[in-house]
């Protein structure tokens, strides 16, 4: 896919996509975790809050394995939200 491609792609399910909100301070790791996946099964966005960023994600498998693994390893990354 050519990059006007991929982002036509994502716009079409962009709003019927998995939200995982996560702090700022572990960006580095989700990007690490993201280079796994393909570019089009995922939106960055930064800053969707005060110290947060939100990554969407097309299937709600991802969206669940990128939380168990941040749970698992960073568990300071999202419990915030409880």
């Amino acid at each position: 896919m050519t990059p006007i491609e991929i982002f036509e792609y994502k716009m079409n399910w962009k709003k019927d996509g998995y939200a995982v909100p996560f702090h700022s301070d572990w960006d580095v790791y989700v990007k690490e975790w993201l280079k796994e996946l393909l570019k089009e099964a995922w939106i960055w966005q930064e800053y969707t809050d005060v110290y947060e960023h939100t990554c969407r994600f097309e299937y709600e498998g991802d969206a669940e394995a990128l939380l168990m693994y941040l749970k698992r390893e960073y568990p300071r990354a999202t419990n915030y939200y409880e």
